[in-house]
């Protein structure tokens, strides 16, 4: 029961921590509407901050994923060109089947 005891009281003080936080924030902020309006270089943003992206990008999204995934994926295979380019081989090291 002392586990079931310890995760109850680290929800209830988890609980009271972000009651306190939200608390604060509404007693110690700022009164009313803020002013301040977006930030874009000087000027004022023309465009919505959560508009829409043109679906182009999206699909250029997937490729972009596609190929990260690829490499991400590759490593094992690439380790067998590690040592590119090969060594050249002497004659001495050539396999010889002899015919019995």
């Amino acid at each position: 029961m002392s586990a079931l005891g310890a995760v109850l009281g680290l929800v209830v003080s988890l609980a009271a921590a972000i009651a306190g936080v939200y608390a604060a924030s509404v007693f110690l902020g700022p009164r009313g509407v803020v002013e301040a309006g977006p930030f874009l270089s000087g000027a004022r943003p023309q465009d919505h901050a959560l508009s829409r992206f043109h679906v182009s990008w999206y699909a250029m999204s997937l490729v972009f994923l596609a190929f990260d995934m690829e490499m991400r994926c590759s490593p094992p295979q690439a380790r067998s060109c590690s040592a590119w380019p090969p060594a050249p081989s002497s004659s001495s090291d050539s396999v010889r089947v002899s015919a019995s």
